[in-house]
């Protein structure tokens, strides 16, 4: 999908560790024939992603407070 977007000039769609469960339902929907919520999700994530992109190019801070939790509790995890 990622590549599809980006072949099309569009950043790759993040979806965040915490939302992962979401996007596998919204996955699992659109299995059952209902594509639709899934076509909401990913346009909201890539809505997302572009509002990222854009604070980038504007020197703005893009950092996630949610990354570096991540990286505190691997390095937890290997001490």
């Amino acid at each position: 999908m990622n590549f599809i977007l980006m072949m099309q000039g569009f950043p790759p769609v993040i979806i965040p560790t915490n939302e992962k469960s979401d996007y596998i339902s919204a996955l699992e929907y659109a299995d059952k024939e209902n594509i639709n919520n899934f076509i909401q999700y990913i346009g909201e994530k890539l809505i997302a992603s572009l509002e990222l992109v854009l604070k980038a190019a504007k020197g703005e801070s893009i950092e996630d407070e949610a990354d570096l939790d991540k990286m505190l509790a691997m390095l937890d995890k290997r001490m």
